[in-house]
């Protein structure tokens, strides 16, 4: 659906608008969103998993029980649980497509599977981290790791390996 489309501007808009201003003001963002996933399914449904993903993680870290978050630092700690400084061995993958030359389809494709990779490896990092956590307290250097400092509960670092998926699967 495009924004100039007749469905989009006779149907969809004002439907929204309706539902929006019926809604009580506290509750605004969640026909916002609805319609929001609406939308973009009905463009590119491919992409809808990748939608969601971004969404539970941002309601993650709106809703951090009682916590007082400096800024930056609560995703620092998610980050370093996925090992991103470890992304970079990934480029690597680049190489293929640089010596074959193959153009922006080639690229974005690659990109991609790039991006796959990488989330691939942080959820194997991540559940290697669940499965030694015990043997990582004791560690003189695994000890700093954010689930064996405690910094990241199990729970959370579970969650975060769904999400993970779910954002692999709506790359695919």
């Amino acid at each position: 659906m495009l924004f100039s489309s007749i469905t989009f501007i006779y149907f969809f808009l004002p439907l929204l608008f309706l539902v929006y201003f019926i809604t009580p003001t506290k509750y605004r963002n969640i026909p916002l969103l609805v319609f929001s996933l609406i939308f973009y399914f009905l463009g590119e449904p491919k992409y809808i998993l990748v939608l969601l993903s971004i969404f539970v993680i941002l309601v993650l870290i709106a809703y951090k029980k009682g916590k007082k978050i400096k800024k930056g630092v609560f995703m620092k700690k998610y980050l370093k649980l996925m090992r991103v400084s470890h992304y970079v061995k990934n480029i690597v993958i680049f190489l293929p497509c640089v010596l074959s030359q193959q153009g922006i389809t080639g690229w974005k494709k690659v990109f991609i599977g790039v991006c796959i990779f990488s989330f691939i490896s942080s959820i194997v990092y991540i559940i290697n981290d669940i499965r030694d956590i015990e043997k990582d307290k004791i560690h003189p250097i695994k000890s700093n790791r954010p689930l064996a400092s405690g910094e990241i509960a199990v729970r959370n670092a579970k969650i975060m390996v769904v999400l993970l998926v779910l954002i692999i699967f709506g790359l695919y």
